[in-house]
């Protein structure tokens, strides 16, 4: 069955599964589901997916928002022992920003990072402590999440806290 003969609510259904946005026009949404699609076929992460780098605040806010935090992250590659298939990048970092906001409460405003190390995928995250007036003086932190390759969170800290208007991140 192609996205275009579902309803919009199982397009919103399967958004939701894959931790998506879910709000939008049905064209939209077919649309949302079709270039994860491809970014899964390449292996690799879109700026316009709202978990990379590069990514927007308000994309991955949104995203994050609108992410379910029972639904479990679309899993792929190879499986493990345990029938459990690693995730890739972009959805470790989903995984992890999911996991920051849950433990935190707080909002997850960007991505700032990524990396492979022994200890799993480390995830730099810019989560949103203190909201104000105007948005320039919000205060962020700078944290650390490490997830392995299931999307398991491991460990997470602060590195720093700065004001979202400072040059250099106040470090």
């Amino acid at each position: 069955m192609s996205y275009q003969d579902q309803t919009k609510a199982e397009l919103k259904e399967e958004l939701h599964r894959r931790d998506l946005r879910v709000s939008g026009t049905k064209h939209e949404l077919v649309e949302r589901l079709q270039g994860d699609d491809r970014d899964a076929e390449r292996g690799g992460a879109s700026a316009s997916s709202g978990a990379s780098g590069g990514s927007s605040a308000a994309d991955q806010s949104s995203a994050q928002q609108e992410g379910s935090a029972e639904s479990a992250p679309q899993r792929s590659g190879s499986s493990s022992s345990q029938g459990r298939a690693r995730l890739k990048p972009l959805q470790l970092t989903r995984a992890a920003a999911r996991q920051l906001e849950q433990l935190s409460g707080r909002r997850v405003d960007g991505t700032s990072g990524l990396e492979q190390t022994e200890e799993g995928s480390r995830v730099l995250l810019e989560l949103v402590e203190s909201q104000r007036v105007p948005p320039a003086t919000d205060v962020l932190g700078t944290y650390e999440v490490v997830v392995d390759e299931y999307g398991d969170l491991v460990r997470y800290e602060r590195l720093n806290r700065y004001i979202r208007g400072q040059v250099g991140g106040g470090q």
